[in-house]
């Protein structure tokens, strides 16, 4: 089995239907460095919000499904864009097959590309000069306990003011992910009051499901606080792109 069928990067169905741009900058990433993964044809939904919903023999159908999928495959390492996935193959996961994550090294993104600036593969030469802070999403940080990393990214470029938010690492508020579709004005409330303690800065996230709300409801409300992927800012520094902020649409 070749190196790129082996190590495979789950982009998520939140980024592959309403943010595809961070798919092709991870991609640009992981090429520019010569880190060799492949995608999926018809990549499945890892099934994470499944569980969520309270649909559980859906949830556990989908899992052992992919389980053996992946199994097909031969998949050693699996690299993922989305938190939600994250926590998904490390703990629902586990929950059906016990040993599946020692079968198949699971990382998000951030860990794999904090461990390439580490190695000294991946070295910020441009300067970045903005002001930025940082919203810890809930699966990535207190649920998978993933704090150092991002901002560890975000510190290795040149030019960033960093400031953290009141409200950071395990007490990180909630920018209501999901329960926007049933309770809009709640999810507002919630998403307004970050956008309102990040001011006028960079608000870098590292979950589409945050994203997302951050631009909802900047939009909505006209906030002055600029919501950013990380992987954005990351490509940006590369010279990856020509702009900072994603186009609209």
């Amino acid at each position: 089995m070749s190196e790129e069928n082996s190590n495979m990067f789950f982009v998520g169905c939140t980024i592959s239907y309403s943010y595809p741009r961070a798919a092709e900058l991870m991609t640009k990433i992981l090429a520019k460095y010569g880190v060799k993964y492949g995608t999926f044809d018809d990549e499945p939904c890892c099934g994470g919000v499944l569980s969520k919903i309270g649909q559980s023999s859906e949830a556990e159908e989908k899992v052992k499904k992919n389980i053996e999928y992946f199994k097909n495959l031969g998949i050693k390492r699996i690299v993922t864009n989305c938190p939600e996935c994250y926590l998904a193959f490390k703990k629902e996961y586990t929950k059906i097959d016990p040993s599946f994550d020692k079968k198949i090294e699971i990382l998000h993104y951030t860990t794999l590309l904090a461990n390439l600036i580490r190695e000294k593969k991946i070295v910020f030469k441009k300067e970045v000069q903005i002001k930025a802070t940082y919203h810890d999403p809930c699966e990535l940080g207190r649920h998978m306990e993933i704090y150092e990393d991002p901002r560890f990214i975000i510190k290795s470029i040149p030019g960033i003011q960093f400031k953290e938010l009141k409200r950071n690492l395990e007490y990180t508020q909630c920018c209501g992910g999901p329960i926007r579709i049933p309770y809009v004005q709640l999810r507002n409330i919630l998403t307004k009051s970050i956008l309102k303690e990040a001011k006028r800065n960079y608000l870098i996230t590292t979950c589409p499901a945050c994203y997302y709300n951050f631009r909802a409801v900047k939009e909505l409300l006209g906030a002055k606080s600029i919501p950013i992927d990380l992987i954005e800012l990351v490509a940006f520094a590369l010279n990856l792109t020509p702009t900072l902020l994603e186009e609209d649409g």
